[in-house]
């Protein structure tokens, strides 16, 4: 896997088994997160490659994962900006653990929740770094 989308598909699936939103919230990634303003509370994903090295039949990899979560005013006036932190940590807590094909690295950035003007809503951005060192290079694939 060495392309961002996948790593994007990969996060989402993590988040959307990882993470309860209830109601009216949802998991997305982050191009369509405008088109999706129903959705309350709302994580948005994005991702890309950082660096890529070829090591003979391997692929070195870096990207980085961006995270939004934001919630409208209604969602917050029920349920706090606490709630929106405590989905933020949450998906810390996911993202920081290794998967089959990524090594996690950390958080690189966090933002709390805070109130956002431009898209009246409250939000909070936490971006993640991961590595791959044991992808085959695309040209060894069946």
């Amino acid at each position: 896997m060495t392309r961002s989308d996948e790593l994007q598909i990969e996060i989402i699936h993590r988040l959307k088994t990882a993470l309860y939103l209830g109601g009216d919230g949802g998991v997305i990634p982050v191009a369509i997160a405008k088109q999706s303003d129903k959705l309350d509370p709302r994580v948005s994903v994005g991702a890309s490659l950082d660096s890529t090295n070829r090591n003979n039949k391997r692929q070195e990899i870096s990207a980085t994962v961006r995270v939004i979560v934001d919630g409208t005013q209604s969602y917050v006036d029920k349920n706090g900006t606490l709630a929106l932190s405590r989905i933020q940590s949450d998906v810390v807590d996911e993202l920081t653990t290794h998967s089959g094909t990524w090594s996690a690295d950390g958080v690189g950035a966090e933002e709390e929740i805070a109130w956002n003007d431009e898209l009246n809503r409250y939000l909070g951005v936490v971006e993640l770094g991961f590595e791959s060192n044991s992808t085959l290079h695309p040209t060894y694939h069946d």
